[in-house]
């Protein structure tokens, strides 16, 4: 064992070293190139702070990190909660938390009954996802991504060159659209095709309705439902 300059040990059920203080630190410690404070246990805490209003354990850091934790197969740094959050990342300008891994997931999130993933802005986007090579956010359940808005867009896609939103199934519809009282799927442009449907061997697009009309179209100054085929023995049908 390495010299100390205080050493306490306890045989029974009391501490080994315990410091109090009415208005500063009960215990400090202080070291030029090692640990300030270093606890070890076989089987409990190393370290345990307790504290009826303030934090139980606090770390401060000029340029590092202000606590920091390591395992070697548990977690590295655990937050439990009976009522509250289990663990609260803030930050004044920057990112309040950041999950890094080599190899594997960055972030992971697990929930019983609620939301495994919860994202909350007042101004911004409330979850964003960023991929410089593979899909920015990824869904795989029941319902891969669900989006609801009370009064606003439930789902939007955004793209400078590419698709805005992109649909694909290998039985089913790639994108199915639903309303009780509006429109299924509404497509709009300014100067482009507002709509457009491409299938190799099958109806690119096609209308079904039980009581109404299959397919509408509606212009204000041109034709209201054109059709053309590239096929000599068809011809256009208006």
């Amino acid at each position: 064992m390495r010299d100390m300059s205080l050493y306490g040990k306890d045989q029974g059920v009391g501490y080994g070293v315990k410091g109090l203080s009415n208005s500063n630190w009960g215990v400090y410690g202080d070291s030029i190139t090692g640990h300030g404070v270093f606890g070890r246990s076989s089987f409990g805490s190393g370290v345990y702070g307790l504290s009826k209003n303030g934090p139980g354990v606090h770390g401060l850091a000029h340029s590092g990190r202000g606590v920091f934790g390591i395992s070697y197969k548990g977690a590295g740094v655990h937050g439990l909660t009976y009522d509250g959050w289990g663990v609260v990342g803030e930050s004044k300008v920057g990112i309040g938390v950041v999950a890094l891994s080599q190899s594997s997931i960055g972030l992971a999130s697990f929930s019983w009954y609620k939301k495994g993933v919860l994202g909350i802005s007042d101004s911004d986007v409330g979850v964003r996802g960023f991929s410089t090579s593979a899909e920015g956010v990824a869904g795989k359940g029941r319902v891969g991504v669900a989006g609801s808005s009370d009064s606003g867009t439930g789902v939007a896609g955004n793209s400078d060159s590419g698709r805005g939103v992109f649909g694909r199934s290998i039985n089913d519809s790639g994108v199915f659209g639903l309303s009780t009282s509006g429109l299924g799927v509404a497509g709009s442009s300014k100067s482009g095709i507002g709509v457009i449907g491409e299938s190799n061997s099958g109806q690119a697009v096609r209308g079904h309705s039980n009581n109404n009309i299959g397919v509408s179209g509606i212009s204000s100054s041109h034709v209201g439902l054109y059709g053309y085929s590239y096929h000599s023995q068809i011809g256009s049908v208006l």
